[in-house]
């Protein structure tokens, strides 16, 4: 049975307590250079945005100075229009096998986006697999494969 706990610390927090919890999960950079400067931008409270927060350049001798940049640029959750708490309830309800029109309907997420979410997923598990490939056997263990099992498509 999956552990709801988490569903309901998304329900229930404030930007802030999500904010420190994506830190926490390595989910979201702690900090971010500017591009023109090199200088660390620092977090700042903004109206600018759903989630209440961005990266801002507050070297006063640089170009870009008070330029914003985005708390999910090149996270995971980049580029995403949706609530970011949206988000992790449907990351929620896929992980634990929850059937996709069931997650569609629990969270009135569009089947594109749907379909993007588990892309992503899938993505990032091949990059995952790409990194650290699975090696069957090894010294002094022999391992037998079934074919008889194993189809293309």
């Amino acid at each position: 049975m999956p552990n709801f706990d988490f569903l309901e610390f998304f329900n229930r927090c404030s930007n802030e307590e999500l904010y420190n919890f994506l830190l926490e999960k390595n989910l979201i950079y702690q900090s971010v250079r500017c591009s023109f400067c090199f200088e660390e931008k620092v977090i700042k409270t903004t109206k600018d945005n759903y989630f209440g927060y961005n990266f801002r350049c507050m070297n006063t001798i640089c170009n870009k100075y008070q330029t914003t940049t985005s708390i999910f640029k090149d996270s995971f959750f980049d580029k995403s229009k949706v609530h970011i708490k949206l988000f992790l309830r449907a990351l929620f309800y896929i992980s634990t096998g929850v059937c996709s029109s069931d997650i569609m309907q629990f969270t009135l997420l569009k089947k594109t986006f749907f379909k993007k979410i588990k892309s992503k997923i899938i993505n990032k598990m091949e990059i995952f697999y790409q990194q650290n490939p699975v090696r069957l056997g090894g010294l002094n263990v022999t391992v037998n494969v079934d074919e008889t099992k194993l189809t293309t498509m």
